[in-house]
């Protein structure tokens, strides 16, 4: 079922007449482009007869791009881009940048197709897929939920924190200054923390769910 690498001749399009193509019998996927515009258009040749190819380019929608921070209910502004799908596989090359705002969105015209934002909020980064159709207008807004970790220590100095997905995975490390909060974007799921301060380790579960939540840590001498 996988397309060849070789093409077995080109099928330039004119706008007066069809191009005609000798093929032997068999399926066959066109790939026809105009100007940034693609589709790949599967077809099938049967002995003796003739099979008509008709594809529509340069059908475009518009996709608006905003994200929000799950803890404060408020827009972010930070860093996106726009990667389209082909064959249920996200393409290497993205096909513009989707910035969100903190006041407006971000507009990009684009093909009619499947698509997925990767959009940033500081450390983190969501994959958020969606759909633009013709002549229609996408919403594509995604929250954030966050959860804050507070520390208290019984002197200065900085906490290293690590994150483990429930199937043990780690998922996030930082060293931050102790008392100072750390917030954290993660998918919703269970989570173990494990924070060190010096000699002193601690370890405690959370679960990030819609919206945010919070978990304070102190560390005492032993």
């Amino acid at each position: 079922g996988a397309v060849s690498e070789s093409n077995l001749g080109s099928a330039h399009t004119q706008k007066t007449e069809p191009t005609k193509v000798r093929l032997p019998a068999g399926k066959y996927v066109w790939k026809g482009s105009h100007s940034h515009f693609k589709k790949e258009v599967p077809f099938e040749i049967k002995p003796g007869e003739t099979t008509k190819v008709h594809i529509i380019m340069g059908q475009t929608g518009i996709a608006k791009f905003s994200a929000s921070d799950g803890s404060t209910g408020k827009w972010i502004r930070d860093y996106g881009w726009v990667y389209p799908v082909v064959d249920g596989e996200i393409g290497e090359s993205n096909v513009g940048s989707a910035y969100p705002r903190k006041d407006s969105e971000r507009s990009l015209r684009l093909p009619v197709g499947k698509y997925v934002w990767k959009v940033k909020f500081g450390d983190f980064e969501k994959i958020v897929p969606f759909e633009v159709k013709h002549g229609k207008v996408t919403k594509v807004h995604t929250v954030f939920n966050t959860f804050i970790i507070n520390s208290k220590c019984p002197s200065s100095g900085s906490v290293h924190y690590e994150i483990y997905a429930s199937s043990g995975q780690l998922v996030y490390s930082k060293d931050l200054r102790c008392g100072k909060s750390l917030k954290v974007a993660l998918d919703k799921g269970d989570y173990t923390l494990e924070a060190k301060f010096k000699n002193i380790l601690q370890k405690a579960k959370f679960s990030v769910k819609d919206g945010s939540g919070k978990l304070d840590i102190e560390f005492k001498e032993v």
